[in-house]
């Protein structure tokens, strides 16, 4: 079945000069159904595959911070935080949930509204160090050439090519395990 979930969020912005922006947010979802994902042959690696289990709730908190030092060129960095709790045990939940993440990126403003992103994100998927894969303790990059055509009523249009697991074909967590890319 699908997680059904409830969502709260609140959120902090600001840009205090024209260069920087930063943002937090909190938030806090109800999950019914919600979904893990184990390991069937109790390998870590090896086959997977999805599993409902009791209802969850994730309180947890978005940080982001944008620099654009000049107009052809911006980096963010973004942290990620998440604490799971059994709503029917009322006990923190381990699972394969991750709880922390990091990402850092730049993109480069090109002519003629063309833009290309280089992103690494890095999971904390595998907590217990006896299972962790060493693979899954590095940031995994993906980069994005875009261009974004011209406005639009309700918005921008982009098309896009995008290379997701650019530098490590055996990087793990993208092959089932959290659909992240």
């Amino acid at each position: 079945q699908a997680e059904r979930s409830t969502a709260y969020n609140f959120a902090l912005a600001t840009n205090p000069f024209s260069w920087i922006a930063t943002e937090v947010t909190f938030y806090q979802n109800f999950v019914t159904d919600a979904i893990v994902v184990r390991d069937l042959d109790g390998k870590p690696g090896g086959n997977r595959s999805f599993f409902n289990v009791a209802s969850e709730r994730r309180d947890g908190v978005d940080g982001k911070l944008n620099l654009s030092p000049w107009n052809f060129l911006d980096f963010l960095y973004a942290i990620d935080y998440v604490k799971v709790t059994d709503r029917t045990l009322h006990v923190r939940v381990q699972r394969d949930r991750p709880v922390l993440s990091h990402t850092l990126g730049s993109t480069l403003n090109l002519p003629l509204d063309i833009h290309y992103s280089l992103w690494g994100k890095w999971i904390e998927t595998n907590r217990d160090l006896t299972l962790a894969i060493p693979n899954d303790r590095r940031f995994v990059f993906s980069s994005k050439l875009f261009w974004r055509c011209p406005k639009v009523y309700y918005g921008n249009l982009c098309i896009y090519l995008q290379v997701t697991n650019m530098f490590d074909s055996g990087f793990s967590f993208d092959k089932n395990f959290n659909p992240n890319p």
